[in-house]
């Protein structure tokens, strides 16, 4: 499969919850607009709750797949926010 490669990986296996969206909200800060974040996790729940905060911080979730032991998410920061989202 094609994808489209991420000027920002962000490997959060084995992180216990909430680190992993901390750590993504952390790096979602200091990135530009239209920036592609690969996120990797290895933990459903994790996966879930990365998601979420991107879903409700209005950023683009282009793709998510798996391989044999984590998840990947290709998320693009958005160019507009909300700005009373976190």
């Amino acid at each position: 499969m094609n994808r489209p490669s991420a000027a920002i990986m962000v490997d959060v296996r084995d992180q216990p919850c909430p680190n992993p969206m901390l750590i993504v909200k952390k790096a979602m800060r200091t990135a530009q607009a239209g920036e592609l974040f690969e996120v990797i996790v290895n933990d459903r729940l994790a996966k879930e709750n990365v998601l979420s905060f991107c879903w409700n911080r209005g950023e683009e979730v282009m793709n998510s797949w798996e391989d044999e032991v984590d998840f990947h998410l290709l998320i693009r920061k958005s160019s507009t926010r909300n700005p009373n989202r976190g």
